[in-house]
């Protein structure tokens, strides 16, 4: 009996995807982010007097990188890879939360606190839209809807741990700093997610930058162009 040597070239191999889950892990960041200055740092400011309304200016600061994030956006596509800008925005949103620690809790640390949390939100931007991007292209259309599902529920969850976990630990633990240090290490290990996906492979990105740009705005004018794109741009 002659046995089957046929040989499977490695491009044709099967790509198992990975389970939707994953980007559960992979967002927490961005959640444990928004938690921990909504809920705990709000408390902690709240806990030595500090107004309403400045606490307030505090929290709404993380919405304004959210806001324009688009403007930047096409760095993600256009530079290094999304697994690249994945590690670099959380290590850097990382160090963020460890920062917001650092400084006593008083009014006069508010102008310095706002801006490192402008800073790190601008950043966890990155790592949000690389998680968007990995699955985008790595999960079969089939399983898209369950991996948006977990990619919320990653991101409702990361809120309950910054949130939630952070005051616990800020109500029992001697040093404000150490809350931060426990939510950045947490941040840090959502890295391993990264272990079961694959990078993909730019369809757009040339040696030449003003090619790539071209390329790239021909993919969002392509997109514009359809009823689903048109309708989602606008939703957004």
């Amino acid at each position: 009996m002659k046995a089957n040597n046929t040989f499977i070239p490695e491009s044709a191999a099967i790509h198992t995807p990975v389970h939707p889950s994953v980007f559960t892990i992979l967002i927490l960041p961005l959640g444990i982010m928004g938690g921990y200055v909504t809920v705990t740092l709000a408390w902690l400011y709240a806990k030595e007097g500090i107004s309403v309304e400045k606490i307030a200016a505090l929290v709404a600061a993380i919405l304004i990188p959210q806001i324009f994030r688009f403007i930047w956006s096409p760095l993600l596509d256009s530079t290094l890879s999304l697994k690249k800008w994945y590690l670099i925005a959380n290590m850097v949103s990382a160090l963020g939360i460890l920062a917001t620690g650092i400084p006593p809790i008083k009014e006069s640390s508010l102008p310095h606190l706002t801006f490192i949390v402008i800073f790190s939100n601008f950043t966890v931007t990155f790592l949000s839209m690389a998680t968007e991007g990995l699955m985008a292209h790595d999960v079969p259309d089939e399983l898209k809807g369950r991996a948006a599902g977990f990619y919320q529920a990653g991101n409702l969850g990361g809120a309950g741990l910054g949130g939630g976990a952070g005051l616990w630990l800020a109500q029992r633990l001697p040093g404000e700093w150490m809350v931060g240090a426990i939510l950045a290490f947490t941040s840090l290990l959502c890295c391993a997610g990264l272990y079961f996906l694959k990078e993909p492979k730019s369809t757009i990105r040339e040696l030449r930058m003003s090619n790539t740009y071209r390329n790239l705005f021909k993919d969002v004018w392509c997109t514009l162009k359809t009823k689903v794109g048109f309708a989602t741009v606008s939703l957004a």
